[in-house]
């Protein structure tokens, strides 16, 4: 289950986002926004294997940790540019179960490391450097998190329940880590507090509005115990949900609608 974006961020991101079909939505972005892998070269991979820890700083790594990322990148092909594909469609025919796991894992610190960057910033809080980064943050989570999310909904093999299973609350525990980033809601409240005198168009101060609702209703203004608490719950919620719905779809994939000849009376032939 992946984190819900608010209704400011379709409004300006999202004409893709809303869009119909997977095609429109993925083709509508460019694919130098599928491309930041890894852009950040501190970026600590975990293996497939590896528990996720959305608490873990991240660390300064050497260029072998780059050299790391660049080939787990190559052979997987989730990480990849779609840009040859038609209508930067993903290859769905080289996309396998094993493969999510590693990319979730990257894509999640890239994540955080977009975010980071936000925190870092030591000039004035202001919506170029706050709200449109942070409106920008997570393209490659965003990517896989869509083709995901699609696999899961239709193939629905027994494979991808597995990862479905393991990924729910480390996705809710990845979205939780990154709503209670220390300093992150003091720069998006910095700026939700003078944005009617800051120059902004209707537009840009809906979406300070709902970014700054998004986080109110997250819980990131409660106190460290009550966010690490909230945490947990919501990850046990997303385990809970993800077996609810694997089970109704277990249900419903065996039945059947038998209809006579006379039921179809009426029809065209």
């Amino acid at each position: 289950i992946l984190p819900s974006r608010s209704l400011a961020f379709q409004l300006t991101r999202g004409s893709q986002r809303i869009a119909t079909s997977l095609a429109s939505s993925l083709a509508s972005r460019s694919s130098s926004a599928f491309q930041r892998i890894p852009r950040h070269c501190h970026l600590s991979i975990s293996s497939p294997a590896t528990t996720y820890n959305p608490a873990l700083k991240m660390t300064a790594t050497s260029s072998a940790s780059c050299a790391a990322a660049s080939t787990l990148a190559s052979g997987n092909p989730l990480l990849q540019s779609w840009s040859s594909q038609p209508f930067n469609m993903p290859p769905f025919g080289l996309i396998a179960p094993v493969h999510f796991r590693p990319a979730f894992d990257m894509a999640m610190e890239s994540h955080l490391a977009d975010l980071r960057s936000i925190v870092d910033e030591e000039a004035e809080s202001t919506f170029d450097n706050v709200i449109a980064p942070y409106d920008r943050a997570g393209a490659q989570l965003d990517k896989v998190g869509s083709v995901f999310g699609n696999l899961c909904s239709s193939k629905n093999t027994d494979e991808l329940q597995k990862v479905q299973s393991e990924m729910s609350p480390i996705l809710s525990k990845h979205n939780s880590a990154a709503m209670f980033l220390p300093g992150l809601f003091d720069k998006i409240n910095a700026v939700y507090e003078k944005r009617h005198d800051a120059g902004l168009n209707s537009e840009q101060i809906r979406l300070v509005e709902r970014i700054h609702l998004d986080f109110t209703r997250s819980g990131a203004a409660f106190d460290e115990a009550t966010q690490k608490e909230y945490a947990e719950l919501k990850a046990e919620l997303a385990t809970q949900q993800t077996a609810f719905q694997q089970n109704v779809m277990k249900d419903e994939e065996t039945y059947e609608m038998v209809l006579k000849k006379e039921d179809m009376s009426g029809c065209p032939d």
